[in-house]
């Protein structure tokens, strides 16, 4: 395998981790959808310009990466909401035990 494809492999992983860990775990939800429209309209020109748009090999990889972009941009946000649930049940039982007490 050559050094260009090992890069490549490390940035997609490096997208997938950034949209997942950073932009999809924001209250603001929309910063989710920055990668996934960035993917989208980079591959769109990248087919326009090497004229494949006919060919149904880089829409598979228009599609599957969107899927995956989105994909991430979901589960990070559920994860959010799971956490601030978590969070909100323990402050609610601080404040219970600490409202019995008195």
């Amino acid at each position: 395998m050559s050094t260009t494809h090992l890069l490549m492999y490390a940035a997609v992983i490096a997208l997938v981790l950034v949209q997942r860990l950073v932009l999809s775990n924001r209250s603001r939800r929309w910063l989710g959808v920055i990668l996934p429209a960035a993917w989208l309209l980079a591959c769109v020109v990248f087919l326009v310009m090497k004229d494949a748009v006919g060919q149904w090999q880089g829409w598979a990889a228009v599609v599957l990466g969107a899927v995956l972009l989105l994909g991430t941009w979901n589960d990070g946000h559920a994860s959010r909401t799971k956490r601030l649930q978590r969070e909100n049940a323990r402050i609610y039982a601080l404040n219970t035990h600490h409202t019995a007490g008195r």
